[in-house]
């Protein structure tokens, strides 16, 4: 199966080290820049490079007060994810879930 360029494009993006971590802390909240650092034990770099992917992706954005948060379609991919990891730890997918 080909994807079209922009899920491939997704998919790469959230394999990068620290993107799915990310997605996974801001789902609750929104958190500042040092805590997503501390949180997560990534260097500025990393975090700061992700963010900025994410963004790219209209996944993650900036609030007035410095924050970041997830948008809807980071929620919406969120929840993606998390059922793919449920029909994964189950062995065969249940269409009812997809």
């Amino acid at each position: 199966m080909k994807l079209r360029p922009e899920p491939a494009a997704l998919l790469k993006r959230l394999a990068r080290a620290g993107a799915l971590e990310v997605l996974a802390s801001l789902e609750e909240a929104s958190k500042r820049f040092a805590d997503l650092e501390r949180g997560l034990k990534r260097t500025p770099k990393v975090v700061n490079m992700r963010l900025k992917e994410l963004s790219a992706l209209g996944l993650v954005f900036k609030l007035p007060g410095g924050s970041y948060a997830l948008t809807s379609r980071g929620r919406e991919v969120l929840g993606l994810l998390r059922r793919l990891e449920v029909a994964l730890q189950n062995g065969e997918p249940d269409s009812s879930r997809l």
